[in-house]
């Protein structure tokens, strides 16, 4: 997931599940490439709040969940206030690779706990753009991040189609939200749907006659499982259930919208 793709989504508390706004944008500290903080806003005349990097509990392309702690008017954090200015004015990151410069950082990838690992790098105006490990820049200093020289070496052959089957199913998986989404995504990887049996359903399931298999909140049975497989939604089911109550409002919630 690149930090592009939190603009605008859905923050949330943890602990009570509160909707607290809308990402507005990141912080991020351009030398050490970290994630400093998220600024969120739950109207354009409201004002700018942000939630540190610690706070941060979960980054996702359906939303994101903090921990209120921190979680302060913009202003009030004086250290991000002004990294938040500061990175306005600075612009992006030139990329310099064998003494030569091949393009600029216009977006980082980061894992779900806020992590940075790799950097997002154009290569011209009308070039094409490569995405670099973060293991494989080698320093930052006065705006230029300089990259080893296999950086930008060709990507290894594709994946079999076995394993890429494999891998398709595992992504899947992680495309649903949950606060154990990992446990969720393993427990595909391996094909055990028999770990979601007995737990409750996140959604009410139906047979093909329209009769009620589980009723939402009630225990999952085989049969159920079994049907909402051949519907293609086992990865969701399962992110819903690895998510808990937040996984459920979360589902209900994208469910509505599609």
């Amino acid at each position: 997931m690149d930090l592009e793709d939190l603009q605008h989504n859905p923050v949330f508390d943890l602990e009570n599940e509160q909707f607290l706004g809308y990402v507005l944008g990141t912080v991020v500290d351009a030398d050490r490439t970290c994630l400093l903080g998220i600024v969120t806003r739950t109207r354009i005349a409201r004002p700018k709040m942000i939630a540190p990097a610690e706070s941060i509990h979960l980054l996702h392309d359906d939303g994101v969940i903090i921990t209120k702690s921190g979680f302060r008017w913009l202003p009030l954090q004086r250290a991000l206030w002004r990294a938040w200015r500061a990175q306005r004015r600075a612009g992006q990151l030139s990329a310099v690779c064998k003494n030569e410069k091949v393009g600029v950082v216009f977006d980082y990838g980061v894992a779900e706990d806020g992590r940075i690992t790799t950097l997002l790098i154009q290569q011209g105006i009308l070039g094409k753009s490569v995405r670099v490990r973060r293991d494989k820049v080698t320093k930052i200093e006065d705006g230029v991040a300089y990259l080893a020289a296999d950086a930008l070496a060709p990507k290894k052959p594709k994946k079999t189609p076995e394993t890429a089957a494999a891998g398709s199913l595992v992504d899947d998986a992680a495309t649903m939200f949950g606060k154990t989404l990992a446990k969720a995504s393993h427990k595909l990887k391996l094909g055990a749907r028999s770990g979601l049996v007995g737990k409750p359903a996140p959604w009410t399931i139906t047979g093909d006659d329209g009769g009620v298999l589980v009723k939402e909140g009630r225990p999952l049975t085989a049969e159920a499982l079994a049907v909402e497989a051949t519907r293609g939604r086992t990865a969701e089911l399962a992110g819903a259930v690895a998510g808990g109550t937040l996984g459920r409002s979360l589902a209900k919630r994208k469910r509505k919208k599609s």
